[in-house]
């Protein structure tokens, strides 16, 4: 099969998009919302021509990742405050800060808000 997919980048990318769907519905069974949200990226990214930027319409995305997000960003946020390293609690902050942003940047693109 490795030899077969090696002589084929369409077969290859066939065959990665066709495991990470696979993977992506484990992931939402086994209640992983943000590695199945992930994996469906990855098979969105095989299957979109390269020229056209991914969209809301693009997407099928499990709405359930924006509240992970903001529960991630918030226990990084509590964590930073109790965090005696000052570069760890800087660090914990900025990816709060990240986090929190990205969920409300994916609300406006699912228009979810």
């Amino acid at each position: 099969m490795a030899q077969e997919l090696k002589k084929s980048p369409r077969k290859t990318g066939d065959y990665i998009s066709q495991m990470a769907g696979e993977l992506a519905e484990m992931a939402c069974n086994d209640d992983l919302p943000m590695v199945a949200f992930l994996l469906k990226m990855v098979v969105l990214e095989i299957q979109k021509p390269s020229n056209v930027p991914l969209n809301k319409e693009d997407i099928n995305i499990n709405i359930e990742i924006v509240p992970c997000l903001r529960e991630q960003a918030n226990f990084c946020i509590k964590l930073s405050r109790k965090c005696s390293d000052l570069v760890a609690s800087h660090k914990f902050e900025e990816i709060g800060t990240d986090l929190m942003l990205k969920a409300e940047e994916l609300e406006n693109l699912l228009d979810i808000g």
